[in-house]
């Protein structure tokens, strides 16, 4: 019997397979050498050139917290104007817009900054937040800020009309009381004015509606009832106080709504603009607290003897 021979390019397969499981066990057995014990001088570069890119991007962050504090401030400012002023302070709203505007070029240097640590740390293997918000958005807000001042200047004058219906109405049943009909039509006229120039804002205000139809009625009653004592018409003077009565029993009720109308529209004059800075504040905010954790690390670094 003859036999077998070895054929060489078996073998040659042979080889080479084995040179393919051992050559990457071998690469990937081996670690490459941490950075700080490779070059301990460029190591220790490294990690103060981190540092001072951390100093760096917690004064850009602490610099934009300051503008948007002084922005949200100026805006609460204008905000109490119109939610309580007797009249429009313009200047107010100029403040405000000017401080949201001031503070956009802080926002994106804090962002900026952010990057650049980041780029710093990477050697290191340190994570380092992001501002995910740019100064787009503080801009955005001062110009619709600036711009709310005509929208201010309405509804202070709605709060003054609705207080001079009240006042008004408080009038004519005080005139009634004394049997002086000319007091009281001349109140309740003075009151449908009014009246009628806060009719339109209850498209935008739903909850205005319940006290625009209480008042009317008020009104009305307090009308009927100056007509009825001009006529000498005592039965239907009577009836007329006995509507002012029922319609006054739904004052509180009425008077909650006008609370929450003036509340939505105080809101709506630069409510959003100040939701909008103090989500930025927010972020820049949560930045500064991120950053903590990449301070301990760059100390553990410079101060351990240990690679990362």
């Amino acid at each position: 019997m003859i036999g077998a021979r070895r054929h060489p390019h078996r073998r040659s397969a042979t080889l080479f397979l084995a040179a393919g499981v051992l050559i990457p066990l071998v690469i990937f057995g081996m670690r490459a050498p941490d950075l700080r014990d490779a070059d301990p001088p460029r190591w220790a570069t490294a990690v103060a050139a981190a540092q001072d890119a951390l100093d760096t991007a917690d004064q850009a962050l602490e610099a934009a917290a300051s503008r948007l504090g002084d922005a949200i401030e100026a805006t609460r400012r204008a905000s109490a104007n119109a939610s309580t002023g007797d009249a429009l302070d313009a200047a107010r709203f100029d403040a405000a817009g000017a401080a949201a505007n001031a503070a956009a070029d802080p926002v994106d240097a804090a962002a900026v900054a952010l990057r650049r640590l980041a780029s710093r740390c990477s050697p290191l293997d340190l994570d380092v937040p992001q501002l995910e918000v740019t100064g787009a958005r503080a801009t955005s807000a001062g110009q619709q800020i600036e711009n709310a001042a005509g929208a201010a200047a309405g509804f202070i004058a709605f709060r003054a009309d609705a207080a001079l219906v009240l006042d008004e109405l408080a009038t004519a049943a005080a005139a009634l009381d004394h049997e002086d009909a000319a007091t009281a039509r001349a109140s309740a006229d003075r009151a449908a004015t009014a009246h009628q120039r806060i009719e339109p804002l209850a498209l935008a205000l739903p909850e205005l509606r319940l006290w625009l139809e209480t008042t009317n009625d008020l009104i009305g009653a307090v009308g009927d009832a100056a007509r009825a004592l001009d006529d000498g018409d005592a039965a239907a003077a009577d009836a007329a106080r006995a509507r002012l009565r029922d319609a006054a029993g739904e004052a509180p009720v009425s008077d909650r709504a006008l609370a929450l109308a003036t509340s939505e529209g105080a809101s709506r004059v630069v409510g959003l603009q100040l939701q909008q800075l103090a989500a930025l504040a927010r972020a820049v905010a949560d930045a500064q607290d991120a950053l903590r954790p990449v301070r301990a690390g760059l100390l553990a670094r410079s101060a351990s003897g240990e690679a990362p």
